[in-house]
């Protein structure tokens, strides 16, 4: 057990918790189009999109962060995160929402803008969010889990309990 918690700590650096909330109500189908500021590629449409449903206005969420300490695989990095890491579709285009909003021409903040990944899992796929200096753009994509390595200095989002 010692070794198994000493593998996660080498893996993610946990960050203070993150409290965000909705002020105005959020269609994720509406919000996650391309245009100026953020691209959406077909897949995090397809995978995550899809399946989540509009939030209420002042509905408030509480997300844990930590970056990658290494690179690491997909694999890695769930088995370093706790049980309940995982998003469902619908909380994680909420909170997305959120934290691109507070930083819409990619300044400091919670998310990582620096050219490195942000990560955030439902069951079914990864979510990786990263700010695209050149275009001046967040882009939004999504993989099947496993098979991918992240960049040590990639920030990992999941739900806090």
């Amino acid at each position: 057990a010692l070794a198994q918690a000493i593998g996660r700590m080498m893996v993610l650096a946990p960050r203070p918790p993150v409290a965000v909330t909705l002020a105005e109500r959020h269609d994720p189908d509406a919000y996650y189009r391309t245009r100026k500021g953020l691209y959406v590629w077909e897949e995090f449409r397809d995978r995550v999109v899809a399946k989540a449903k509009p939030v209420e206005a002042g509905t408030a969420f509480t997300v844990n962060g930590a970056d990658l300490g290494r690179d690491a695989a997909d694999e890695e990095v769930a088995a370093a995160l706790p049980s309940s890491h995982l998003f469902d579709e619908t909380t994680l285009c909420a909170v997305l929402t959120v934290l691109i909003a507070e930083q819409p021409d990619g300044q400091s903040g919670e998310l990582e803008n620096t050219g490195r990944a942000n990560l955030l899992y439902t069951p079914s796929c990864v979510v990786g969010v990263g700010w695209r200096a050149g275009r001046r753009r967040w882009s939004v994509d999504a993989w099947r889990r496993g098979g991918r390595r992240w960049s040590a200095g990639s920030r990992v989002f999941s739900p806090a309990n």
